[in-house]
Order: C-alpha cells, then sequence, then structure tokens
C-alpha cells in the first residue's frame, strides 16, 4: 500500500458496528497514535506526516479488534485520467529501449489503469487491472493480471 506522504497527512478511513466507539491507529515506531470516533458506521483519522518512505508497519484498533497493515510506503500518489486514445506502449517511443533502461532509476513502484469496460461489479464500479508493475523495471510489465 502506498500513502501520500508528507508534509501531507494521509486519511485512513473504515467501518465498523459499534456507534461512538473510538479508532486508533498507529505507524508503528513513529509519532504518536491518532484517533477517531464511530459516526454512521464510518470512521476516519489522519496519520502524522511522514517524509520517509518505509516500509512502516499500521496498526489500527478499536473494541472490535486490530487491524495490521503491512509493508506501507510512502510517497508521491497521483490520481490521473483521460480517455482511451490517450494509452500509449513504451514500445512506441522514440529510443524505447533507451528510455525503458532509463526508467529504472525511478522508484515507482505500481500504476493501477482503471477502465469502465473492464469489470463490473455488481455496485457498477470497475475493478481496474495493473498497467505496470515492478520495483527493478516500473516500466517493462504491462498488464499482467487483473485485481478484483
Amino acid at each position: 500500500m502506498v500513502l501520500q506522504r508528507g508534509p501531507q497527512r494521509a486519511v485512513l478511513t473504515g467501518t465498523a458496528t459499534k456507534e461512538g466507539d473510538t479508532v486508533t491507529a498507529q505507524i508503528v515506531g513513529h509519532g504518536s497514535p491518532v484517533t477517531g470516533q464511530v459516526h454512521s458506521g464510518k470512521w476516519k483519522v489522519k496519520l502524522p506526516a511522514v517524509t520517509e518512505p518505509g516500509p512502516f508497519v499500521i496498526r489500527v484498533s478499536s473494541s472490535e479488534g486490530q487491524v495490521t497493515l503491512n509493508d506501507v510506503l510512502f510517497g508521491d500518489v497521483w490520481l490521473c485520467s483521460g480517455q482511451s486514445n490517450m494509452e500509449f506502449a513504451m514500445s512506441q517511443v522514440m529510443n524505447s529501449s533507451e528510455e525503458i533502461q532509463k526508467a529504472t532509476q525511478f522508484n515507482v513502484d505500481s500504476l493501477l489503469q482503471s477502465s469502465v469496460p473492464e469489470i463490473k461489479h455488481t455496485s457498477g464500479h470497475s475493478a481496474g487491472r495493473p498497467a505496470m508493475e515492478s520495483p527493478h523495471h516500473p516500466y517493462v510489465t504491462r498488464h499482467p493480471g487483473t485485481l478484483l
């Protein structure tokens, strides 16, 4: 999981059944715990700003139990949109072999591409698919599988 790095504060949200319950989140070894309250079955907490990339462990707990998130990274999270005719494969780039090799210097862990015609859930939301994913060659592996 990648969360937005500081100076912004990443937000965690979730659901719970006990109205008014306190939810506590802690980045293990980093800062103080933060708390939020359950309202209408939902909760939200803002984590302390984190500028180091990680990985970190985040523990979230309430009277209902505890969840541990492992291998959490903090970095720049980008949301982009466009039309299907904007897709451009790296193989179409001039000097593609050279550009692909240069791309390995950037620390891009994954890019999720979601398109409406992919997979439709009963809720009507698209599941998406990973478009590029590899810590060593982020721009080489395209569409290795489907995320559900």
